[in-house]
């Protein structure tokens, strides 16, 4: 389990989540934003409750550079 993947999970499993944290906490541990403690308990019970993790790739197929940032159009 690294930070940067995605977890995709069903509504029933967010609302399992919420005992261990907050709505906003959930969604940033399994959009793969935070690597606190708790995030890292919110993804591995995630995935303990059927939840699947993905590579996220750039869905713009838009020329970027490597920080994600589109070149200026002159």
């Amino acid at each position: 389990m690294e930070k940067g993947k995605k977890i995709i999970v069903d509504y029933k499993v967010k609302l399992n989540l919420l005992a261990i944290g907050t709505y906003p906490t959930i969604r940033k541990a399994l959009d793969g934003k935070q690597n606190t403690p708790q995030c890292v308990k919110i993804r591995k019970m995630a995935l303990e409750l059927g939840g699947m993790e993905v590579e996220q790739k750039n869905i713009n197929h838009e020329n970027t550079n490597v920080l994600g940032v589109r070149p200026p159009v002159n």
